[in-house]
C-alpha cells in the first residue's frame, strides 16, 4: 500500500503543479489580450493626437497664407484697395522690430505655394522701401535669414526655391549689403567644397 500511495502523492503533486501551469498560463493569456487591447487603445489615440496635429497645421497654413495675403495688399494695394502709406509704414516699422525677415525666412518651407508668393511680393515691398529697406536689407543679409533662404535650393520643392530666389534676386538687386553676403556665402561653400 505504501508503494501505491506514493505514486497517487507524486501523481496529485504533479497534477497541482499542472493546474498551476495551466492558470498562469491562463493569467499570461488574459494579460496579453488585456496589453493587446491597452495597445490598440493607445494606437488609437495617438493616431486622433496625429490628426488632430495635422488639421491644426492646416489651419495654421492657412491663416499664415491669409497673414501674408493680407500683408502684400497693405503694402502694394490691389485693384480694389489703395494703398494707405501710414498703415504700410507702420507695417514696414513692426517687420523690422519683430524681425520678420529672419523668421519668415526660415519658415517659408512650410509655407503653401500661394503664402511663398505672396511672402516674396511683402519682401520685394519691404527691400524697395526708401524709409526701412536698407534695415531690412541687413535683416535678410543676416547670416540666419541668408542660410534659410539659401538651403531652400537644394533641399525644398521647386515653389519654395523660386519665392526664395525671388527674395534673393530683389535683396541682392536693391542692396548692396544682400549682394556681398551672398558672395560671400558663395566663396565660403566654393572653397568648402574645393579647399
Amino acid at each position: 500500500e505504501v508503494e501505491l500511495q506514493l505514486p497517487v502523492v507524486l501523481v496529485s503533486q504533479v497534477v497541482v503543479v499542472v493546474v498551476e501551469v495551466l492558470q498562469l498560463q491562463v493569467e499570461v493569456e488574459v494579460e496579453e489580450e488585456e496589453e493587446e487591447e491597452h495597445q490598440v487603445q493607445l494606437k488609437k489615440k495617438v493616431e486622433e493626437v496625429v490628426k488632430k496635429k495635422q488639421e491644426e497645421e492646416v489651419e495654421a497654413r492657412a491663416s499664415i497664407g491669409k497673414q501674408l495675403s493680407e500683408m502684400k495688399v497693405m503694402l502694394m494695394g490691389d485693384a480694389e484697395k489703395e494703398v494707405d502709406e501710414a498703415v504700410a509704414k507702420k507695417l514696414a516699422e513692426a517687420a523690422l522690430r519683430y524681425a520678420f525677415a529672419r523668421s519668415v525666412a526660415s519658415a517659408l518651407p512650410e509655407f503653401p505655394l500661394e503664402a511663398c508668393k505672396s511672402a516674396a511680393h511683402v519682401f520685394s515691398n519691404l527691400l524697395r522701401r526708401e524709409d526701412l529697406g536698407a534695415r531690412f536689407a541687413e535683416q535678410v543679409a543676416s547670416k540666419e535669414s541668408l542660410e534659410s533662404l539659401t538651403r531652400a535650393f537644394p533641399e525644398q520643392t521647386a515653389e519654395v526655391a523660386l519665392a526664395c530666389g525671388m527674395i534673393l534676386k530683389e535683396a541682392a538687386r536693391t542692396h548692396q549689403v544682400v549682394a556681398e553676403a551672398l558672395l560671400f556665402k558663395a566663396m565660403s561653400v566654393w572653397l568648402d567644397d574645393n579647399g
